[in-house]
């Protein structure tokens, strides 16, 4: 199975110059507790926005689609958690390999691939209460999904949907 995990403002904002807008702490320990002995497959910019002291994300496998070099990564190579690939359709055909659970935590434009290429089985989204300022986004169509659970928190709720 693969799930797409993203947190989602009421106007569809999910970052903002490659951070996160809102702080959450019950929205992230939810998503440690998701992914946790996962596979977690996410673009570049996504991964640089993570603290170095947290890279990789531990108790995880992770994988990273990126068209540049190992260079780019080679203080990760050595982790056997850790792995480049240039593409999402690599990173899927590796993670199947790995008989685990299969998360997509972003960027936009890993999510649109995903979503567009019907790669998804399930989606996870927080629903943040609000709207904030942001210049990346979840393209969500909520007609192709059927919401099978809703648990209400403070400040969000997370929804998780099944394609119809």
């Amino acid at each position: 199975m693969i799930t797409i995990i993203v947190a989602c403002a009421t106007n569809g904002v999910i970052g903002n110059k490659n951070t996160i807008p809102w702080q959450i702490p019950e929205d992230t320990k939810l998503f440690k507790e998701a992914t946790k002995g996962a596979v977690v497959i996410m673009g570049r910019n996504t991964w640089d926005s993570i603290p170095e002291k947290f890279k990789p994300l531990s108790n995880r496998f992770n994988i990273i689609i990126s068209s540049k070099g190992p260079d780019h990564f080679k203080q990760y190579l050595d982790n056997s958690n850790f792995l480049v690939t240039n593409s999402l359709k690599n990173a899927i055909e590796v993670a199947n390999l790995l008989k685990k659970e299969i998360f997509i935590i972003g960027g936009a434009s890993v999510y649109k691939e995903a979503m567009n290429n019907q790669l998804v089985d399930r989606l996870l989204i927080s629903h943040i209460d609000g709207e904030f300022e942001g210049d990346t986004y979840f393209e969500f169509i909520p007609t192709e999904w059927n919401a099978i659970s809703e648990v209400p928190y403070q400040g969000f709720k997370l929804v998780t949907y099944t394609r119809k």
